[in-house]
């Protein structure tokens, strides 16, 4: 099984996406691919489109927060939204994560952008609810 991961470096911007990255993303031959910095809203149908051509008809997205970008894994196999919770920290935590379950090998990945916090008080809080919402009691394992 093939992953990528790719940073499509919107920010939280409404940028373009390039009609040439369909060729791109067919190249890479991927079972999964794991967007981060998407901006989904008006004008993402023909994208969405793009990845179902290409295989990768499966798709989620993460918790939609104003303002903010997110993560978008799209598969050639069903994937479905996990247990594993975001960090509450701020919307940016929320939208920012993605836990999905592979249908077919029960596989599980988390899609992850941290965001750039300052001051560094900051990020520690946040890595420290990260991790804590990883720990093996907040799963079940």
């Amino acid at each position: 099984m093939k992953f990528a991961a790719w940073n499509l470096h919107h920010q939280a911007k409404r940028k373009g996406i390039p009609p040439s990255i369909e060729a791109a993303i067919a190249g890479l031959a991927v079972d999964v691919l794991v967007l981060n910095e998407f901006v989904d809203g008006p004008g993402r149908g023909w994208f969405r489109a793009c990845l179902d051509r290409v295989g990768l008809g499966h798709q989620v997205l993460s918790h939609p927060t104003a303002r903010h970008n997110q993560i978008l894994i799209a598969a050639r196999e069903p994937v479905f939204v996990g247990e594993l919770q975001a960090p509450t920290f701020d919307g940016s935590a929320r939208s920012n994560f993605l836990h999905v379950v592979l249908g077919s090998t029960g596989l599980e990945l988390i899609g992850l952008r941290v965001p750039a916090y300052e001051p560094a008080a900051d990020l520690r809080a946040y890595n420290a609810q990260l991790a804590e919402s990883w720990a093996p009691s907040a799963s079940g394992g």
